[in-house]
């Protein structure tokens, strides 16, 4: 198993949203629940009729699954859903971090009949979780969603356990429509729970990140979708805010984890209705720990036009929406989003005139000061939900989608 280290600095992420695209083995102790932000919905209720098929786990996002009853989620937004009978739920868990790592470990949302409880925030290592006692009579749903991206922890599940005399049922019915988030901080909801300009502890901890309050994960509320999560903080199409990290978005981005090289992703079964592309900014930010200068517009617009292509190739029929991360509305020169903005949208113009007819570009309005009070500068609630509800016609204008 090759891990692909970054080193801790690849998460040095400064200046990202606002002026650019932007333990223990074997315990039985639960980790750290901490109340915070959680989500309206995304979680379906106690099931009705729960027999929709045969008793098994649900998994939606991308998970390494080459152990099939062990998979691992790295990519924000994994969710793992079940509906049980029995009085009594809990979770095995092994979360892995790699030394570089700053922000680390993970923090997952979990739901109990539909009803979001306080974040897990978890241990490194191996960890039973108790998330439920005393259920009454009847069936019952739990849902695990990962809140975090990869450069943060990933997690592997070892399935639940619903006490003596409980047992699994069948899944609830799937969504039958998909959107697949792919892009940097600006989607993965990087320091959206923070107040900046600098968090505490570190602007890159988990603490600070929750997909799931993020526009891609409101927009999947809007429309009933799955949300795939396919975002990582601090990377970019042809170089990465830190320099030194070759793993650029086209290279991690056919992985079912992000940090493991060999995990190949099998996207034989996998189709998207809509993919949102929010990426390219750092390509022209100033690079870390040293700048070695913005990449020349000819080879931006060749690796983008290159990863829209390598993206069709795999989804024909996808609508594909382009962005750029909305800059702050104060007048002043802001050439970092500007030279994002001219190579995205010749990239955009050149897959057109290839014939492709399903890609469109989309600009947020600009930022106030009011919402982007995030980590380093980054977006909050309040701005995810204007660009949710912002880009929710786009959507349905392209799908057909009520």
């Amino acid at each position: 198993m090759k891990r692909i280290s970054t080193s801790q600095a690849s998460l040095a992420i400064a200046l990202l949203f606002a002026i650019c695209s932007c333990g223990s083995s074997g315990s039985d102790d639960s980790p750290t629940a901490i109340s915070g932000q959680t989500p309206d919905s995304g979680s379906d209720p106690t099931p009705a009729n729960p027999d929709t098929g045969p008793p098994a786990i649900q998994y939606i996002g991308r998970f390494d699954t080459r152990v099939p009853d062990a998979p691992i989620c790295g990519w924000p937004g994994c969710r793992i859903i079940a509906n049980f009978e029995g009085s009594e739920v809990s979770v095995s868990l092994t979360e892995m971090v790699e030394d570089w790592m700053v922000g680390a470990p993970s923090e997952w949302d979990y739901a109990i009949d539909g009803v979001w409880q306080p974040k897990l925030v978890m241990r490194i290592g191996q960890q039973t979780i108790s998330l439920a006692k005393d259920l009454g009579d009847g069936p019952h749903s739990v849902e695990l969603y990962k809140r975090t991206e990869a450069q943060e922890g990933y997690t592997q599940f070892g399935g639940f356990d619903f006490g003596a005399d409980g047992k699994l049922l069948s899944p609830p019915p799937r969504r039958t429509r998909a959107i697949e988030m792919i892009g940097d901080s600006m989607l993965t909801g990087f320091g959206d729970e923070g107040v900046g300009p600098d968090c505490p502890v570190s602007n890159q901890a988990a603490a600070w990140e929750n997909f799931h309050i993020s526009f891609g994960a409101l927009l999947g509320d809007t429309f009933n979708a799955d949300v795939y999560g396919t975002g990582y903080s601090g990377k970019g199409i042809t170089q990465n805010i830190w320099r030194p990290d070759p793993w650029t978005m086209p290279l991690i981005y056919p992985l079912s984890n992000p940090i493991d090289e060999d995990a190949i992703f099998d996207f034989k079964d996998y189709s998207p209705d809509v993919l949102i592309i929010g990426i390219g900014g750092l390509d022209f930010a100033e690079g870390q720990p040293v700048d070695n200068g913005p990449a020349t517009q000819t080879d931006f617009v060749a690796g983008y036009v290159a990863f829209l292509q390598m993206l069709r190739a795999h989804y024909p029929t996808a609508q594909f929406i382009s962005i750029v991360g909305p800059g702050p509305d104060d007048g002043e020169p802001n050439p970092v989003r500007d030279s994002a903005l001219l190579g995205i949208s010749t990239a955009v113009d050149q897959q057109k005139a290839s014939g492709d007819t399903r890609i469109q570009l989309f600009l947020p309005a600009e930022t106030t000061p009011e919402e982007t009070t995030g980590c380093e500068g980054h977006g909050n609630a309040q701005l995810h939900q204007r660009m949710a509800r912002e880009l929710a016609p786009v959507v349905q204008a392209a799908t057909g989608w009520q």
